[in-house]
């Protein structure tokens, strides 16, 4: 962290809220058992269009809210897609037995990967997992919905470069504390697909803290309801130099 940002966080300065205006783009959340039960009807009522659930964590953790996710959301017509947190100390075929096994016969819309751990290990390992999974969700079915999760800053240092990852998936980039058009995409996508702006509090019927996503509203691929025009809430957390911050999210 660069020292002024640490200063700043050291004397408890937040960043200044900013106001983030969508002229697109549509309304989701990732959720695990950390927000326990969701009520998936307020989330639809509130224009959440799509949920990313975790299934599971690449040392063989099967999240025990997964299937709950699934089912509810699933039941109000939400696009619905499963990933699992990789762990580059873990082989790859074993992360993904754990995946396929978490999963199921469900049928989910499609599969993410949150990538943002090197767990020590190298860029030539960290590379071959990302690759190796990347790979097995291509060849699942369900190519249109895939995605990976990353930060940009992560990416950059610690996966090789390649045009390719773009043609295995799209990005989930997670950059807060920004507005919409200074996101930070991982450098081997030109645009994002979604983004993974904040988290909110007692919203989208999570009781505590959720985070909230945005899906390019060209690149989603279901049905959408857009937001009206008047709603806005307001997102929490820290930019990537550990600032807190606290701003306006508005649909127009």
């Amino acid at each position: 962290m660069a020292i002024i940002p640490r200063i700043k966080q050291a004397l408890g300065i937040s960043v200044p809220p900013h106001e983030t205006t969508y002229s697109a783009g549509v309304w989701g959340m990732d959720v695990s058992h950390w927000q326990g039960d969701v009520d998936y009807k307020a989330a639809k009522e509130q224009k959440i269009e799509f949920v990313i659930a975790k299934a599971c964590d690449g040392n063989g953790f099967l999240d025990p809210f997964f299937a709950k996710n699934y089912d509810n959301a699933t039941a109000e017509g939400l696009l619905f897609l499963a990933y699992i947190y990789i762990r580059p100390k873990y082989k790859a075929d074993f992360q993904i037995k754990t995946f396929v096994d978490a999963v199921g016969t469900r049928q989910v819309a499609g599969y993410m990967f949150d990538i943002e751990t090197t767990d020590g290990m190298g860029v030539q390992v960290c590379t071959d997992i990302t690759w190796a999974i990347a790979k097995f969700f291509e060849g699942a079915g369900t190519k249109d919905c895939n995605l990976i999760y990353s930060r940009a800053e992560w990416w950059k240092v610690n996966i090789k470069r390649s045009s390719n990852w773009s043609k295995l998936a799209g990005v989930n980039t997670a950059n807060w504390g920004v507005p919409v058009n200074r996101v930070a995409t991982p450098m081997d996508w030109t645009t994002w697909d979604v983004w993974q702006a904040g988290q909110v509090k007692n919203r989208f019927g999570v009781k505590g803290d959720v985070d909230f996503c945005v899906w390019k509203e060209d690149r989603f691929p279901g049905n959408i309801t857009p937001p009206p025009p008047d709603d806005y809430f307001v997102l929490t957390g820290q930019t990537k130099d550990g600032d807190n911050f606290s701003g306006k999210v508005e649909k127009v």
